[in-house]
This record gives C-alpha cells, structure tokens and sequence, in this order.
C-alpha cells in the first residue's frame, strides 16, 4: 500500500469519526424539545466558561471582534482552537452563551480556549470583506491577508489572555475552512494544528461556483441573497428577511431570468458580491488569484484536510488541500 494511499484512508477514517462525533443521530424532536436543548447546552457552556470579547488589532491597525471562552477552571492550562468566520460570532456580549462550541460537545468537556472571530470587514469586526481574499505571498510589513490576520490574533491570544499553554489549532467548515487553511499559511509557531472542513479553495474550478465551468445557478442565487456586503459595523439582524422568488416553482424563476445579467437586478443589491459570479464567467486572473490550494507555503501546523465523498460543493477542496499541503509544507 502506497504512503499516499495509507495517508487518504486515515484521513478518510478520520473525517468518518468526526463527522459521527459532531452529528450524533437522535430521534425527531419538536421545535419546543429543541428550543430546550439549545438552552440547556448553553447554560453549560455558561457554567464552565467565562466569556469575553476584545477588538484584536492587526499589523496595520484594523481591530478584529473576537469572543473568547475561557474554563473557568485554572488547575490547568489549555490550547486556543480558533473559528474565523464571516457568518458572525453571535450572540454578542459577555453575558451571551452560544448554543455550541468547537465542533462538537466532546470539544466543550475535553476543555479549550475557545476563539471566535468576525473576520475582516463582517459584522463587528473593523476593514473591508473581500470575497476569498487572493493570499500575498511576498507581503511588506503592514500588507495583509488571511494568514497575517491569523498570525496577529495568535500573537495577541498569547500575550493577553490568562491560562493559555501556548499551543494554537484553527479549525473551520466551507467558508470557515478557507479561513482555516488560508491561517496556516506561515503558520504562527503556536500553530500546532489546522482542520480546513470542506474548505472552499478554488471557487470556480471545481468548489462552489462554476464546477469547471457550469455555472450552480440555484444554489449560488440562494446563498448570496442572505450574504450581502455590509453597511455598517453591528452584529446581523434578528431575522433575515427571506427573498421573495415570486413563485414556488424553481425552474420558472430561473427560465425567466433570461440571460445571467439580469440577476442583478433581481438580487435586490448593490453593491452586491453576487456581481463577482456574473462579471467573470471565465476562469481568468479574479478566480485564479483566488485559489488557496496555490499558496500553502510554510505550513508547520499538522494538517488534516477533511470532506465527504457525497459533498456536492466542496469535494475538491480537501482533496486540493492535502495535495497542495503535503507537497510544500516543511512536515
């Protein structure tokens, strides 16, 4: 058996187990049940944890909204595991638990200090979003991307916040995998373990968008009318409202939408990062920069890539991720 080959199936296995792990089958439960079991979960989380939020400078002064959840338990010290994420951290303030930490509840009771962060430009973090920010592999000293954004939250979590052991792992699913592996490039030397989940890594060959070049309509139409550019610094509304299609059929609506730029207009904004699908219908320099799988250079974090083989969006990936990871990473 070939070391790759040993390689794919212990990841294999391991994506296996924690999948079982962060999914446990339960039977159907009514939406009071689940009203209850979400309070219960973060009444725990209350009892163990204490919660604080800090605004973390970067190198070129953008300060990053971050919760952190730290055991309230000091007999011993624990290792971060940090969760950047352009969909929010909420619910914000320090006297506000989420329903769920880390990927699963084993996470919670095993003990870490847990980090969430509103990535640049989202919600109540300071900067610009861009949309799978291009990496800079030769970058001056206030140059920034994903990877220094990672490395100035790590150095800052170190020298600021009590009980740590001075180890670091990132972890993230489908748009927060990207964000994982985008941080382990350079890794920051506390960095001792990255987990990119289904990471989106080249968004038109072959992950969300255009699937070697067949455009997923429906499905990219569907996420950006909830995923819209910001227009101030604040947390997200209580309820988003839902974009009325004007019909229950599917298909008429997109019969109807004629050629793909009148989606513009029927997107309902502006600006709008929907526009970036439309504009570069071709694999050309916007989607190429955009490749992460390009850029994993200097990775010293133990590394372990994890997808679904029935994963209809992100199945490439992981796959993307582990080849380009295991090619030029020091490990």
């Amino acid at each position: 058996m070939s070391r790759l080959l040993r390689r794919s199936l212990i990841a294999c296995c391991l994506a296996s187990l924690l999948a079982f792990l962060a999914l446990p089958s339960r039977p159907q439960s009514s939406d009071d049940d689940d009203q209850d079991a979400n309070t219960t979960a973060a009444a725990e989380i209350r009892e163990h944890y204490t919660k604080h939020e800090y605004r973390i400078p970067m190198r070129d002064g953008t300060k990053l909204f971050t919760a952190v959840y730290i055991p309230k338990d000091i007999s011993q010290s624990y290792p971060f595991l940090i969760d950047r994420t352009p969909y929010s951290v909420s619910p914000y303030g320090v006297d506000h638990y989420p329903k769920a930490l880390g990927p699963s509840p084993i996470f919670v009771r095993d003990g870490f200090i847990f980090v969430e962060q509103d990535v640049r430009g989202r919600y109540m973090s300071e900067g610009t979003f861009v949309e799978v920010t291009p990496a800079k592999d030769n970058k001056g000293p206030k140059d920034v991307d994903e990877s220094t954004d990672t490395y100035d939250t790590i150095e800052w979590l170190l020298h600021n916040v009590s009980n740590n052991n001075g180890k670091a792992g990132i972890w993230g699913i489908s748009y927060d995998g990207f964000f994982a592996a985008a941080g382990m490039i350079d890794s920051h030397p506390a960095l001792k373990a990255a987990s990119p989940q289904a990471p989106v890594t080249d968004l038109y060959m072959g992950d969300d968008a255009y699937h070697n070049g067949a455009f997923m309509l429906a499905a990219n139409f569907g996420f950006y009318t909830f995923f819209p550019p910001r227009t101030a610094i604040g947390p997200p509304p209580a309820h988003y409202p839902r974009y009325d299609y004007g019909t229950t059929d599917g298909y008429e609506f997109y019969l109807q939408m004629g050629p793909l730029s009148n989606s513009k207009k029927l997107m309902h904004q502006n600006p709008s990062y929907w526009d970036d699908q439309v504009d570069h219908v071709e694999y050309d320099a916007f989607w190429k920069a955009r490749d992460i799988s390009m850029h994993l250079k200097n990775v010293t974090a133990a590394v372990m890539a994890v997808g679904g083989w029935f994963d209809a969006e992100d199945l490439v990936g992981p796959r993307r991720v582990f080849r380009s990871e295991e090619h030029t990473s020091e490990l």
